[in-house]
């Protein structure tokens, strides 16, 4: 089965911001503030947390995983079981990376062994890297959706805007964005593999 995913993520929560401001202070040129610093760690399965997983498996409408980052976890895991192959947008080097990153460190063990082979297809089909066919060039979710006629799911957020919507109680707006994301994502597999798709529908 395949499995359209999206992730949003948040910076290190505050029990680690005093090794962030060792590790920040160790830094022999810091071009940036601490604060800036520290909303970096949303890019890293190393620090950063899981607010959401967006998800759609097949033809299912999209589905939104929430709570804590230990119960995303669990249940994202109990629902892949099945899935032979993942598709996301930038998925081979940030989304799954990062929830196996977080699996470990809470000690949730994966149900699927997802092997990571660079230049491939399969288990992970990673939209931003075969439409760039495996280059040094990376296109945005946003604008590869324009390129092919698709509507944006960057109509009224982006990721860079997920940490101040989510301080400003604003999370239901940042689940709705990751939805539209995964709708967006499995619009753009059916169009780069040449099938059609009536799934498209949210939930």
């Amino acid at each position: 089965m395949t499995l359209f995913l999206d992730i949003e993520t948040l910076p290190a929560p505050p029990k680690l911001e005093p090794l962030l401001r060792k590790i920040y202070e160790a830094k022999s040129r810091q071009t940036s503030s601490f604060e800036r610093f520290l909303h970096g760690t949303s890019l890293s399965g190393n620090y950063g947390q899981i607010l959401c997983i967006g998800y759609a498996q097949h033809e299912g409408a999209a589905t939104l995983i929430s709570g804590s980052e230990p119960e995303i976890l669990r249940t994202f895991w109990k629902l892949v079981s099945a899935d032979t192959l993942f598709v996301g947008h930038n998925a081979f080097d940030f989304d799954l990376p990062f929830i196996l990153k977080r699996s470990v460190i809470h000690e949730i063990k994966p149900t699927v062994d997802i092997q990571f082979h660079r230049g491939t297809n399969q288990p992970i089909y990673d939209t931003m890297r075969e439409w760039d066919s495996w280059g040094t060039k990376s296109t945005s979710l946003d604008h590869l959706a324009k390129i092919l006629g698709i509507p944006t799911p960057k109509s009224s957020i982006n990721g860079s805007q997920v940490w101040d919507y989510h301080r400003a109680g604003r999370d239901q707006e940042i689940f709705e964005y990751c939805l539209r994301d995964v709708v967006a994502v499995r619009s753009i597999y059916y169009r780069l593999t040449f099938q059609q798709s009536s799934a498209n529908k949210t939930k």
